[in-house]
């Protein structure tokens, strides 16, 4: 049987052949090797050879880049002070979204266009959690959270002036009314024998009366 040699699949068997030769020359030599690559920068592009995401060190510190269509960094995962932090931006290249861990407790924060902090999730001093939202000129009208495992609703005025707080205490519901001076002048609550009782107070805090729903 007469054979057939295909001279175009001959040279690029050889020529793979020595690509692979090469490339083992050059582990020995760089100390390379197909499971660890060493790099200060690796540039990632689309198929139209635009760049789409960038690995890189900054500060010493890992970092991971992603680009949009534009070339513009969109969302950044990176080392920061030695923990970790990602970043979502918007078209604008602003940031929008924060996920990180802060002195060792997670958090995230959601930022407004002006790349202000609208809503902060994270814990509060006593290792507890707690969710703040802020008005646009970043000062914080609404807190919830728990406080020794019990929870609490606070909100206050745009001049940071807590007006109301609902909270359990111990074990029962309680919500305080403030006016703009920050007096307490009402306050709703269950006492201590489980019934409803409401106390009114004047404009400095100083107490008016009080009724229970006990008959």
């Amino acid at each position: 049987m007469k054979t057939i040699i295909d001279i175009k699949s001959l040279i690029i068997g050889v020529l793979a052949t020595v690509l692979f030769f090469t490339v083992i020359g050059a582990k020995n030599r760089n100390n390379a090797n197909f499971d660890t690559i060493t790099a200060n920068k690796i540039n990632i592009v689309n198929a139209k050879g635009k760049l789409a995401a960038i690995l890189t060190s900054a500060k010493g510190q890992g970092a991971l880049v992603i680009t949009n269509q534009e070339g513009e960094p969109v969302a950044t995962l990176a080392s920061v002070e030695g923990e970790g932090e990602l970043v979502i931006a918007n078209k604008e290249c602003k940031r929008v979204v924060t996920l990180g861990s802060d002195k060792g407790e997670g958090k995230l924060n959601i930022h407004n266009k002006e790349e202000k902090p609208v809503v902060v999730l994270g814990t509060n001093q006593v290792e507890e959690g707690q969710l703040n939202i802020y008005n646009k000129e970043g000062k914080p009208v609404v807190a919830l959270g728990s406080d020794k495992g019990e929870g609490v609703l606070g909100i206050a005025n745009k001049e940071e002036k807590v007006i109301a707080v609902l909270a359990s205490y111990e074990g029962q519901g309680i919500l305080n009314i403030y006016n703009k001076h920050g007096k307490r002048i009402a306050t709703l609550q269950a006492n201590q024998d489980s019934d409803g009782v409401i106390a009114l107070f004047d404009r400095y805090g100083d107490f008016g009366w009080s009724m229970t729903g006990k008959k």
